[in-house]
């Protein structure tokens, strides 16, 4: 989240994007297949030293879209190798667990993004048309202002 800036006319700006490439030179810094990233956003293939690729980044963004939508992250600890532990072996809380508002569609998709294996994860294409199905399947059902009403102060 510290690398997403909006702009001024609202668009959104991805900063510090090495994750999805070894920045040239970084050899000098780290020894090869060292692990880089936020702990909290590191997806599992990226913590067992396989290098970055977009499904890391869909991971990552799965991380993120979960803490936007239920108010707290995926995976919690107090140490480095807590953090590991947990996305490298546990299963995610359902979404709807943590915010019972929530729309089945919307943490069915963020369970998708946060697979353990890149594989069983959407690709981007696949995320945008799933996130654009989803968008309409809830204007359908009127559950956007159910869902916008949410106050993230207030325990569902």
């Amino acid at each position: 989240p510290n690398n997403i800036l909006l702009g001024r006319s609202g668009e959104v700006e991805l900063m510090n994007a090495g994750v999805v490439f070894e920045p040239q030179g970084a050899e000098k810094f780290a020894a090869k297949f060292s692990v880089f990233g936020t702990p909290h956003y590191i997806s599992p293939e990226a913590l067992k030293g396989y290098p970055p690729d977009p499904m890391t980044d869909i991971y990552a963004l799965g991380v993120l879209a979960y803490d936007l939508v239920t108010g707290v992250k995926p995976f919690e600890g107090e140490t480095l190798e807590e953090l590991r532990k947990q996305h490298l072996e546990d299963e995610v809380t359902a979404p709807h667990e943590v915010m019972k508002a929530l729309p089945k569609e919307v943490g069915e998709l963020l369970v998708w993004m946060l697979q353990k294996s890149p594989n069983d994860r959407p690709t981007a294409t696949k995320l945008v048309s799933t996130l654009e199905r989803v968008e309409k399947s809830i204007k359908r059902t009127g559950m956007t202002q159910k869902f916008q009403a949410f106050d993230p102060n207030e325990k569902s």
